[in-house]
């Protein structure tokens, strides 16, 4: 991925990554938090505050669980 790719995050309390930290889950898990719902971008259906995608390595078991789902989700898509 291109460094001018590692710097679409729009969100202000997403830190900027390097490139390659640039995953086929990350992508998605970026633009979907990207994306406003009911409450505004990065915020959960009920208006809870997303976590960044470092948050979520930094939750643990949980957070890696997290982060590998999103990452089989997008390799399927890319798979299809």
């Amino acid at each position: 991925m291109s460094e001018s790719s590692a710097t679409l995050s729009s969100s202000a309390s997403t830190p900027e990554p390097v490139p390659e930290d640039w995953t086929p889950g990350r992508i998605g898990y970026e633009a979907y938090g990207d994306h406003p719902g009911a409450h505004g971008p990065w915020t959960t259906f009920d208006g809870r505050p997303m976590p960044t995608w470092s948050d979520l390595k930094k939750g643990g078991p949980a957070g890696q669980l997290t982060r590998d789902r999103w990452e089989i989700a997008a390799r399927t898509i890319i798979s299809e």
